[in-house]
């Protein structure tokens, strides 16, 4: 069983004013796979969900963080 654990805990680079075209960048490249973040604030999964929309969410994920890297808005 893998552990994954966030970057970090340090809430001033979590809300770094700095980080939000970032957070709009990826905010419209998931709404265009289908995943709406409430204009980037929220990320919500609930029992309510299928696997196939966790499924959904994790791809789109994926797909928008690649395509970030690749235009240049995200570094790693």
């Amino acid at each position: 069983m893998e552990i994954y654990l966030p970057p970090t805990k340090d809430v001033k680079k979590l809300t770094n004013p700095a980080m939000t075209p970032v957070k709009m960048r990826l905010c419209l490249h998931l709404l265009q796979r289908g995943v709406a973040t409430l204009g980037a604030r929220f990320f919500v999964l609930s029992g309510a969900h299928t696997k196939a929309d966790v499924d959904q969410t994790i791809n789109a994920f994926e797909d928008s963080l690649k395509d970030m890297l690749e235009e240049g808005t995200l570094k790693q």
